[in-house]
């Protein structure tokens, strides 16, 4: 049986977008790629060094902070991380993090050509035709999430790891939208942007300055006097 296609509604971004989704549980390939994501898991040890669920670490950090005029906070919003990228860009990023993690040849090998298949699968009827949604990821499909995180730790390791240790970055973190603290004396918000996007010219990077955000349950706001961060539980 085909996939079907539905219609999300994206409920964290302002004007609520739909994004499409693939319901995979009738496809040829959904229990493959059931397996394959858990076989993702164990093969490819992911460090997640900026990646955060938690609140409270969260906090932690932004208050330990010292922010003085010269930092911005912004935030960083990745259009359709899931469909954009190029399904080949995906699988060299995969043989990265395998063989970063010592696993012998067949193994990269086989993984890659089993996640080539699932990727294969990323189509659905409509209106009495079938059609082929390309360049990337299917939303929807076992493996989707786990190829995301995959592919943004691959972009943080390359970029954001070496803008951190230049201190240029002093705080980056990300849930689902980044959160990021610069020091424009460094570098600035164009710099960071187009050099993003230029690396990965199939996805859309935009960097919105602000000085107040929600994250995770957290309201964030700089004070008038800039000197620190004001961190608040936000209430229901």
């Amino acid at each position: 049986m085909a996939p079907q296609l539905n219609a999300l509604i994206i409920t964290h971004k302002e004007d609520k977008p739909n994004r499409p989704e693939i319901n995979n549980t009738q496809a040829p390939s959904h229990k493959l790629a059931k397996y394959l994501n858990k076989r993702l898991n164990q093969l490819i040890k992911l460090p997640y060094t900026y990646a955060t669920k938690k609140s409270k670490v969260a906090a932690q950090d932004l208050n330990n902070i010292q922010i003085n005029n010269q930092h911005k906070i912004t935030t960083l919003d990745i259009k359709d991380i899931y469909v954009n990228p190029p399904t080949q860009n995906i699988m060299n990023i995969i043989k990265f993090w395998l063989n970063k993690n010592s696993n012998q040849n067949i193994i990269v090998k086989q993984t890659l050509e089993l996640i080539r298949v699932t990727l294969n699968q990323n189509y659905f009827p409509y209106n009495g035709k079938y059609f082929k949604s390309t360049p990337g990821m299917a939303m929807g499909s076992p493996t989707s999430g786990t190829l995301a995180e995959i592919y943004l730790q691959f972009f943080e390791e390359l970029i954001v790891k070496h803008w951190m240790e230049n201190g240029e970055i002093i705080y980056y973190r990300r849930y689902v939208d980044e959160i990021i603290v610069f020091d424009q004396n460094k570098i600035n918000k164009d710099l960071i942007t187009n050099h993003m996007n230029n690396m990965h010219n199939y996805l859309e990077f935009k960097l919105t300055e602000v000085n107040y955000t929600n994250y995770l349950v957290l309201y964030i706001h700089r004070n008038i006097n800039n000197l620190n961060l004001g961190i608040y539980r936000k209430t229901i």
